[in-house]
């Protein structure tokens, strides 16, 4: 849901989905992303869902696998969807309207064996210098051998480190 609640009608494309005939949709989504995904679906991508992050985590796009080509041509850049084969994902850049989200997830998948504490240690070193700059701090860091979850929380003004006096 975008800043103000609202959902924009916009149309998509369907291609081979039992459920309806091929060609033009109209669907409802969050109004802060409608026309970013709109533009997408212009470009011939096919979008098979999409959330703003209800201020809650980033925006997204789930793409068609036969997508993949025209993701790439236009530059946007995606990544697997774990445990699905038809279909991959686009994180979205902010848009103008959006709710500000209180932290990020980061989910480690199969694939990096979680088990070596050395990968783990790097991979939180890694991501702690990429998001610090962007004012969030680590609050969390689970693993479970096959699964890591790392969670940065904006830092609060009382913890940011700066006394106001100059650096």
């Amino acid at each position: 849901m975008c800043k103000w609640g609202t959902d924009k009608l916009i149309h998509v494309i369907r291609r081979n989905n039992p459920d309806v005939p091929d060609g033009w949709h109209p669907v409802y989504v969050d109004a802060c992303i409608a026309d970013y995904v709109q533009e997408m679906n212009d470009r011939g991508i096919i979008t098979v869902g999409c959330c703003c992050g209800h201020g809650k985590g980033p925006a997204w796009v789930q793409v068609a696998q036969e997508s993949i080509p025209l993701l790439n041509k236009h530059k946007y850049a995606w990544r697997w969807y774990a445990d699905r084969t038809d279909s991959v994902m686009h994180d979205m850049p902010r848009q103008p309207g959006m709710l500000p989200y209180p932290d990020i997830q980061v989910a480690i998948v199969p694939g990096l064996d979680v088990r070596d504490i050395e990968i783990f240690q790097a991979a939180e070193k890694a991501l702690d210098a990429a998001f610090a700059p962007l004012g969030f701090e680590r609050s969390e860091s689970t693993k479970d051998g096959k699964y890591v979850r790392i969670v940065y929380e904006r830092k609060s003004k009382a913890n940011s480190g700066t006394s106001g006096r100059g650096a």
